[in-house]
C-alpha cells in the first residue's frame, strides 16, 4: 500500500477558510474556533468598534436622559447618585402632595443645576429655581412690595359694571361726577354710616335705588352708595319696602316670645 504525502502549501489550502468580514482565504489557525466564520483580527476589530458605540451610546444617555451631579468622587458614588435619581424621579411624578415635591426638588438642588433637574423632571425650569436660595429672596421681595391702590382706577371698574347691569340705557358719567354726587363725606344711604372710598374697599356697593326689576336705570341720580350688608339685606325691594320690613322685624323681635 503506497502512502501519498502532501505537500505542506497543499494542506494550508485545504485548511483554509473564507472569513466574512474581509472576505479574504485563511487558514484555521487565524480563526478562534473550527465553527467561526470572522478570522481573528477581524474579530478584534469589531469588538473594538462595539465597545465604542456601547461608550458612545452611554455617554449620550447620561447626557438626554440622566443627570451627572457636579462632583464625583468615585464609579460607586457616579451609580448611587444616578440610582437615586431614578427613584426621586418616578417619586415626584408619582407623589400628589405638593410639599413632597418640593422637598425631593430641594434635595435634587444639592447636587444638580436647576436646568437640568426641570429638564428631567418635565417640570417648567422656575418652579426649580424658585426653590434655589436666590430664588427664595427674590420672592421674599416680590412678597415686600406693597400694593399701591389706584382709588380711581378701583372706583372706575365699579362704575363700569354697575353700568353694565342696565342693558336698555347707556350713561357716560365719569369718576369725576360720582365723587361729586357722593360727596366729601360720602355716607351710606340706608344707615348713615360714614364711609372711606379707599379705606373701607370691598365693603362697600353701588346699589340702584330703584331696582331695575321695578324699572329703575343705572343713572347716576339712581346710584346709591351702601355698604355691602344692607345691600344684601335690601336685595330687590324700595327703600320704602325695605323701611316698612325693617320696622315689621323690629315689632317681631319685641313681640316675640321665643326669641332670646
Amino acid at each position: 500500500m503506497e502512502i501519498k504525502h502532501t505537500d505542506s502549501n497543499e494542506s494550508d489550502f485545504l485548511e483554509r477558510r473564507k472569513c466574512r468580514e474581509c472576505a479574504e482565504q485563511k487558514p484555521l489557525k487565524q480563526y478562534a474556533g473550527k465553527e467561526s466564520v470572522t478570522c481573528k483580527i477581524c474579530a478584534i476589530k469589531l469588538k473594538q468598534e462595539r465597545d465604542l458605540e456601547r461608550e458612545e451610546r452611554i455617554r449620550q444617555i447620561k447626557e438626554v436622559i440622566y443627570i451627572e451631579p457636579k462632583v464625583i468622587k468615585g464609579p460607586k458614588n457616579e451609580e448611587r447618585k444616578v440610582i437615586d435619581l431614578r427613584v426621586e424621579k418616578e417619586r415626584y411624578h408619582s407623589e400628589k402632595d405638593r410639599t413632597i415635591k418640593i422637598e425631593i426638588i430641594e434635595n435634587l438642588l444639592e447636587f444638580y443645576k436647576p436646568t437640568k433637574i426641570a429638564a428631567e423632571l418635565g417640570i417648567p425650569r422656575s418652579r426649580v429655581y424658585s426653590r434655589t436660595a436666590k430664588g427664595k429672596e427674590s420672592r421674599k421681595k416680590v412678597n415686600k412690595k406693597q400694593y399701591k391702590f389706584n382709588l380711581r382706577s378701583y372706583l372706575n371698574n365699579r362704575l363700569q359694571r354697575f353700568k353694565k347691569r342696565d342693558k336698555n340705557n347707556e350713561f357716560d358719567y365719569t369718576v369725576d361726577d360720582f365723587l361729586e354726587h357722593v360727596g366729601d363725606k360720602p355716607v351710606c344711604y340706608i344707615s348713615g354710616k360714614p364711609i372711606n372710598l379707599e379705606l373701607h374697599k370691598g365693603e362697600y356697593d353701588f346699589d340702584h335705588i330703584i331696582p331695575l326689576a321695578k324699572g329703575g336705570t343705572s343713572a347716576l341720580e339712581n346710584l346709591g352708595l351702601t355698604i355691602s350688608k344692607y345691600n344684601r339685606m335690601k336685595w330687590t325691594m324700595t327703600t320704602e319696602e325695605f323701611r316698612e320690613e325693617c320696622k315689621f322685624l323690629a315689632h317681631t323681635f319685641e313681640t316675640n316670645i321665643y326669641l332670646c
